[in-house]
């Protein structure tokens, strides 16, 4: 079986072990183990481990189950699962334990993964509430300042703090559209599309800007470009952050 199993006596020494054990411990043969002692061959300790399990069932007589953290070869954590039941003689003395190990450090992984990510979500979900709460004053922020530059004479000065404000607000509300693209589910829409047009489309989105700013855009696309499986609408996006 794919778990560890040993049977362990009184004295903490291993009678019997499977290959599973070696492998979980990293030893090369049986002879590495059977004979010795348990808490020093597979947790390296000089003495019985704390909270021993297999001290608890030889206390009890019952089963005792816990999960231990082993650092393995590089300080590597291993989680362990361990299990022992006692063996009993004719008058119900304890006079063995069988141990039995599982390796669960993929399983721990993999419930600590999804419980970051249920995190993740409830932080997304408190992202986009206030990110809309602030979006909406901020909004009026530029555009009372845009207004007062355009239907008020002002001092320069003026001017100067009010395009400031109008820069910051514009800057801010970046970063909450960034903070929404984020909270939001990530849905990719695959078909077959024409990366030229792709292209073309996106530039034809900043033609006023660019005359506005005295940008000349060049656009150098080769004849022939087969067509690729994307999202049309992600790409646009993408082309136009650049």
């Amino acid at each position: 079986i794919k778990d560890g199993i040993s049977i362990i006596d009184k004295d903490y020494k291993v009678l019997m072990v499977n290959s599973e054990i070696l492998k979980i411990f990293n030893k090369r043969n049986f002879k590495d183990l059977i004979g010795k002692n348990c808490f020093n061959e597979f947790y390296n300790n000089e003495g019985v481990c704390d909270n021993c399990p297999a001290h608890e069932t030889f206390k009890s007589a019952e089963l005792y189950n816990m999960t231990k953290n082993y650092f393995g070869i590089g300080k590597e954590k291993i989680v362990l699962d361990i299990s022992t039941i006692p063996i009993k003689d004719p008058d119900g003395k304890v006079i063995q334990i069988i141990e039995h190990i599982k390796d669960i450090t993929d399983r721990i992984k993999l419930e600590e993964q999804l419980i970051f990510q249920e995190r993740m979500v409830a932080v997304g979900e408190l992202a986009s509430g206030i990110a809309h709460e602030i979006r909406n004053p901020l909004g009026n922020i530029s555009i009372s300042a845009q207004y007062c530059l355009s239907k008020f004479i002002l001092p320069q000065e003026v001017k100067r703090y009010l395009k400031i404000v109008i820069k910051n607000s514009e800057n801010a509300n970046r970063v909450i559209k960034d903070l929404l693209n984020l909270a939001q589910p990530k849905e990719i829409s695959f078909k077959m599309a024409d990366i030229s047009e792709v292209i073309k489309n996106t530039c034809n989105l900043f033609k006023a800007k660019c005359l506005k700013q005295n940008v000349h855009l060049t656009r150098r696309l080769p004849r022939g470009l087969p067509q690729i499986l994307s999202d049309e609408r992600k790409l646009m996006e993408a082309f136009s952050n650049i």
